[in-house]
């Protein structure tokens, strides 16, 4: 239908009541195809409406998901515009929704981080106004990665990639191994109980410092090795001299090794 209506010489830049173009509802509705057939029919991309919000922004704010937003930005969109209203970036915006696949391909773009809008804030601290725990993290570890922001020795250490691949790829190792651990301590059950919180504890506390979104695909083989070496742990340490007594008990003491 819009082919057929621009065919006809419909003007796809005229604004409806609320100040939108074809582009902006499109934009913010998702309609990644109609996007395009209007951009390549001469619309801007960084058309804006009576507010001054760009069809990216709308993509930002309302499309979670990778289109619109990564169609907008190929063509030459704007990353860093600001809205007249609220001074509000895409990035603002993705942050405000927590739409982390969009603040994602912005941080791929090299999206500003220190611009400011209306209320003083930057991008993070909208995330953090919104209580987006996710992205705030992954908005401090671009900043580091970045050096955006003034470091000590122990942000330093949480935010260096190399440690923080390390912590992740170790990780399993320790919890395998503790939870086989704590069950067989020869203790009282309220401390197993209190080592099991600690432990729990102590995870949450690397999951939130040191665990990194962007490695996550080392955490399988991690995963898969730590229980590899656990299984062949326990089978040569545990139930082979169990197997090698038994066989003992029956060569000895069982009838049928008379008989046989």
């Amino acid at each position: 239908m819009v082919v057929l209506l621009l065919g006809f010489g419909a003007d796809p830049t005229l604004r409806d009541g609320q100040g939108f173009s074809c582009i902006h509802l499109a934009s913010q509705f998702g309609h990644t195809a109609i996007v395009a057939y209007l951009i390549a029919k001469g619309c801007d991309v960084d058309m804006i409406d009576k507010n001054g919000m760009t069809p990216l922004m709308y993509s930002a704010y309302r499309v979670f998901g990778y289109d619109p937003t990564r169609l907008l930005m190929t063509m030459g969109a704007g990353i860093n515009k600001q809205d007249k209203v609220n001074g509000n970036t895409p990035l603002h915006f993705a942050c405000q929704t927590g739409n982390t696949c969009v603040v994602k391909m912005l941080f791929d773009k090299n999206a500003d981080l220190n611009i400011l809008n209306a209320k003083g804030q930057t991008a993070l601290d909208v995330a953090a106004e919104y209580k987006h725990a996710n992205i705030v993290k992954r908005m401090r570890q671009e900043r580091a990665d970045r050096g955006l922001d003034h470091q000590n020795v122990f942000t330093k250490l949480s935010r260096n990639k190399d440690v923080r691949k390390r912590v992740m790829w170790w990780f399993p190792f320790f919890a395998v191994y503790t939870i086989g651990l704590i069950p067989e301590l020869s203790i009282a059950w309220y401390y197993k109980l209190i080592l099991a919180l600690l432990a729990a504890g102590f995870w949450k506390f690397l999951n939130m410092f040191f665990f990194d979104e962007r490695l996550m695909n080392i955490i399988p083989v991690s995963v898969y090795l730590s229980s590899k070496i656990m299984m062949f742990f326990t089978w040569f340490v545990y139930l082979v001299p169990c197997i090698l007594f038994l066989r003992v008990y029956f060569d000895r003491y069982s009838p049928f090794s008379k008989v046989l």
